[in-house]
């Protein structure tokens, strides 16, 4: 944990986002998540900002999480819907975030939208307008959908809401307003770049690193895709963060070294030093 945590300051990574997507929140147990997130919380309180993941299928789940999120002193807590009973309209999700989020009524809640795997296609600016009279610690959205036009659509909701991008679409984001990308903490120091690039009105650079990171993702989706192959990218850089939780499979070891050449021949490697 300690080495991780090196590793992602290290990246200049200024907050971290425990039990969600690739931090594999829905296939731990409740008990495994609070512990999760109270080694966060001892072992990097101070260092990052810390935000929890506390949705899944069970509402009565989340609450407790939730609860338990504000007890231990997260900075923020974040909840995506139900993937097997779906919400059909914006009201519903409403409806299910509101006692979530008054379980821990004064810590920032943002709600989690990542359509492609919760199956909920809904409007994401409508539900931050339906719930900002609602849920009054709600700050925003971490938006992790494919879709620009409805990122851009989220920031209409309310200049006092705090939007996070969640897609690897960086230059798009920047250039859409939004400044908080949700990344892997092994391309952190590659984000900053871009941004800076960005910043210096320097699009060359910048697009010259946003297709580096289009070649990233087109070398996960070479390998298959998903946790394992996350989570061996992050073996390339040093740190072993163990195997990912069935049904996700473990990346092949016999493929190691030929993930390894790929990122190498992209430049990663150069790029972050």
């Amino acid at each position: 944990m300690d080495k991780y945590i090196k590793f992602l300051k290290d990246q200049k990574v200024t907050a971290v986002y425990t039990t969600g997507t690739n931090g594999e929140g829905p296939s731990l147990t409740v008990d495994e998540r609070k512990a999760v997130l109270e080694l966060w919380i001892e072992r990097a309180k101070g260092k990052f900002v810390i935000i929890a993941q506390t949705g899944g299928c069970n509402q009565r789940e989340a609450i407790e999480l939730s609860k338990h999120a504000g007890q231990v002193g997260v900075d923020a807590f974040a909840c995506m819907v139900p993937s097997f009973f779906k919400a059909k309209t914006e009201e519903a999700v409403v409806q299910f975030l509101e006692p979530i989020a008054a379980a821990a009524p004064n810590t920032p809640f943002y709600y989690y939208d990542i359509n492609f795997l919760t199956g909920v296609y809904l409007n994401t600016r409508k539900i931050l307008e339906l719930g900002k009279s609602r849920i009054p610690n709600l700050r925003g959205a971490k938006f992790s959908c494919p879709e620009m036009s409805g990122l851009f659509d989220s920031t209409l909701a309310d200049d006092n809401m705090q939007i996070m991008c969640g897609s690897d679409m960086f230059l798009a984001m920047l250039a859409l307003g939004v400044e908080v990308p949700v990344v892997y903490g092994h391309y952190s120091k590659l984000f900053n770049q871009l941004q800076k690039a960005f910043k210096q009105g320097d699009m060359k650079t910048a697009r010259k690193i946003q297709a580096i990171f289009s070649s990233l993702s087109d070398i996960n989706t070479k390998y298959g895709g998903g946790i394992g192959v996350i989570k061996a990218i992050t073996k390339c850089f040093g740190v072993n963060l163990g195997q990912p939780r069935l049904p996700e499979l473990p990346f092949p070891d016999n493929q190691l070294e030929d993930l390894k050449t790929d990122l190498k021949n992209l430049g990663v490697f150069d790029e972050l030093l």
